[in-house]
């Protein structure tokens, strides 16, 4: 390999003149010159010395040295040792280096050594070494390590110094001499790389525009020393089945469909090359003194197998009991040492008390519609079929109400949208996606596309890029992916309840993390115009900034007692609404969405995002057919707790009573001296709320709404409430936002 020079013309010539016609081919900035001989092939390289040439030789497959390692010799045996020990070994084979391989990191000898073996026809007969030196060896062929091979003559690539003809240089110093003769000993400050001539870096840093990037065949990755990230990134750059280009051509609703399938597909595949499957172990320890026993023991049986002696039987029986003492004592000695070195600052008598509370229980076999259910399939259907029931509207009908919720919604859905409000959105920015990665919790579970929050945290930037492009087309064209609206229910058994009843799991919903990462930016313009218009109502102080169930808590309790003195009594009613989450009203949410005058680009988005959406009910490796969400906003998605808020944001209100609402939690409260006083103030708030339910579709499970009466001292007679003409029971003492006020 001749460098490609401005008089190679004149080179060539000379070549041609001195050894006839030569074959030169061009290959990049070297021409590749092929001799016809051995002889003519050493003249070449006598000759380019003498005239000064630079060039580097690439030498024949059949004249490269055959390289091997050799595993399980110690780390301090000699290498002049290894060579004679060989020899006598095996006498047939002709060694031509032997040397031991050393930590990357630690630069410290480890027990591998390499060995170089000439090409006779009999190399191959080292594999058949298993023992050498008293010691059992493994023999495997020298893998050479990913990324180009630098000289250290010239500190050029793809060469090595033994077959260099470039004049020689200094990593350090760009002087004529190599590396290890150079004066300079230690680090420089600001170094200069003898390649690329830029400063800040060497030529041995991979990071320097010429330095040649590693480029792995289809289906093998690279062994970066660095995380995660690297090697993810490479997988999905440089598998030959992914195909990607910047920026993604997105027209319409279809194409982000198309995107983000291929999105998540090409996460996937990188995902698969670029991690592997870790096999559970099914060893168990064994103590030292048992081993043996068990040694004893297996002699033992064999001897009776064999001679049939009645001693021999009794003292195989001795100790196969010796043996179960010592495993149980074991066993226990281990738990004890265990138990008495966790430690609550550290935090492992918590995790250990937590592990040791949760109880995995499998779902037993159900009682559906067809009979029991079995099969993890066929319970996953059954408790599919009894949820689609309960993802649906409750039967209320107000008929004045849904006939203004229809005009309102139809209404809306034929107003055009001006291409001046699609150029006033605001786009997301890569910067904006990496922050909302950075705190996301790994430990979070995944949806239908198994792409977990480990997997976003180490996503590469290009990866990044075609992400926010996505985001920003969901936004241009006010459209939520169909494949992000499904969700993943597993269903785990409410305290107390018959397991064998599919009604009685409570449904985990489980989005894919990408929806869930694209909500983010949908609350954040969201939240924007709840808090510039202020929408939401100071009684509610569920999921808003700043405001926690505290602050609700403390408004109450301030409520109940800041009377006591003066003789008043407090009457508290806690409401219990039924599935609260799981049947709102959908098109009577898009209507009160229009009444609080939401931009119509962000509400056409949330009508996409809210219709249309289906469920799947996951037992083991079991996933049913997916359902039809009738009614509901998504569980654990980011926008719902928001939504449902605004859905309840219009509840009457009066001035005799007091209002509390912390999501889905709401309670009136009342006081005065006079018992009928605030009867009747509970009752009037309890009438109009009555009303606005049924307008709403909300239903309330009156037999767990409970009332309190607040008084310093007992009273006798207490106050009757009324809802659904039920009345309500007065209880001692009532759950309100996990604390028990009495």
């Amino acid at each position: 390999m001749i460098r490609n020079n401005n008089n190679y013309k004149e080179m060539l010539k000379n070549l041609n003149n001195k050894f006839g016609k030569v074959n030169a081919v061009l290959a990049n900035e070297y021409i590749k010159v092929y001799p016809e001989t051995a002889e003519e092939h050493r003249n070449m390289q006598k000759f380019c010395r003498e005239e000064k040439i630079e060039f580097y030789v690439i030498r024949p497959l059949s004249e490269r040295p055959f390289k091997i390692v050799m595993k399980g010799l110690h780390r301090d045996t000699d290498i002049e040792e290894i060579k004679s020990e060989l020899a006598i070994a095996l006498p047939e084979i002709e060694i031509l280096k032997v040397g031991q391989l050393k930590n990357v990191r630690t630069k410290s000898p480890i027990d591998i050594f390499m060995i170089e073996l000439k090409k006779n026809g009999h190399e191959n007969k080292i594999f058949e070494l298993t023992h050498f030196m008293f010691l059992k060896i493994k023999i495997q062929n020298y893998r050479k390590p990913p990324g180009a091979t630098q000289c250290w003559n010239c500190n050029m690539f793809n060469h090595s110094s033994a077959n260099c003809g470039f004049q020689t240089r200094c990593l350090k110093c760009g002087e004529n001499h190599r590396t290890n003769q150079c004066p300079i000993t230690t680090p420089q400050e600001n170094p200069k790389c003898i390649n690329c001539g830029a400063t800040g870096h060497i030529a041995s840093w991979r990071g320097c525009p010429l330095f040649p990037k590693i480029k792995p065949t289809k289906g093998q990755g690279v062994n970066y020393p660095k995380a995660q990230r690297e090697f993810l990134a490479s997988q999905y750059r440089r598998q030959e089945n992914i195909s990607y280009s910047m920026p993604l051509k997105i027209n319409s609703n279809t194409d982000i469909e198309i995107a983000v399938e291929k999105f998540t597909k090409n996460l996937q595949i990188a995902h698969r090359f670029a991690t592997k499957t870790v096999k559970k172990s099914t060893a168990t320890y064994i103590h030292a003194d048992i081993q043996d026993l068990i040694k004893t023991r297996n002699k033992t049986k064999k001897a009776w197998q064999t001679l049939r002696n009645p001693l021999i039987k009794t003292e195989l029986n001795r100790i196969e009991k010796l043996i179960k003492k010592l495993d149980k004592n074991s066993r226990q000695k281990d738990q004890t040492e265990e138990l008495e070195a966790l430690n609550k600052e550290d935090g492992t008598l918590w995790r250990k008390a937590k592990i040791m509370r949760k109880k995995a229980q499998k779902i037993p076999a159900l009682l559906g519609e067809n009979g029991f259910a079995y099969s993890d399939s066929i319970k996953a259907e059954t408790i599919a079929i009894s949820l689609e029931k309960q993802f649906s509207l409750n039967d209320l009908s107000h008929r004045e109400t849904e006939n203004e919720v229809k005009k309102s919604t139809e209404n809306f859905s034929t107003l055009p949208f001006t291409n001046n409000q699609i150029d006033n959105l605001k786009c997301i920015q890569p910067s904006e996606v990496i922050k909302v990665i950075k705190n996301l919790n790994i430990k979070k579970a995944c949806g239908l596309d198994c792409i977990t929050n480990k997997m976003l945290k180490n996503l590469p930037c290009t990866m990044i890029f075609e992400f926010t492009e996505i985001i920003n087309n969901i936004f241009k064209f006010n459209y939520f992916p169909k494949a992000w609206k499904t969700a993943v229910v597993v269903p785990i058994l409410k305290p107390g309840k018959d397991p064998t009843q599919p009604e009685n799991y409570r449904p985990i919903s489980l989005l894919s993390t990408l929806s869930k990462l694209t909500e983010n930016f949908i609350l954040d313009k969201l939240n924007e115009h709840l808090a510039e218009n202020k929408i939401l109502c100071p009684e509610q102080c569920g999921f808003r900034k700043s405001l926690t169930t505290t602050h609700q808590l403390l408004r109450v309790v301030e409520y109940i007692t800041s009377r006591f003195e003066k003789g008043e009594c407090t009457g508290a009613v806690f409401l219990d609404v039924q599935k609260a989450f799981d049947r709102v009203w959908i098109q009577g949410l898009i209507h009160k969405l229009i009444r609080y005058k939401t931009p119509p680009h962000l509400l056409q988005l949330l009508k996409s995002y809210l219709e249309e959406r289906k469920f799947a009910v996951k037992i083991g490796n079991s996933i049913s057919e997916a359902k039809i969400m009738r009614a509901g906003i998504p569980q654990g998605g980011k926008i719902s707790p928001v939504l449902y808020s605004l859905y309840v944001n219009d509840i009457p209100k009066t001035h005799k009573t007091l209002l509390g609402m912390y999501a889905d939690d709401t309670a009136i409260l009342a006081k005065n001296k006079n018992h009928k006083y605030t009867a009747a103030a509970l009752n009037q708030h309890l009438a109009k709320l009555d009303d606005w339910f049924l307008k709403w579709k909300i239903a309330l499970n009156v037999n767990k709404t409970e009332a309190v009466y607040f008084a310093k001292a007992r009273r006798k007679y207490k106050p009757i409430v009324k809802i659904k003409n039920q009345t309500i029971t007065w209880s001692q003492q009532a759950k309100y936002l996990g604390v028990i006020l009495d």
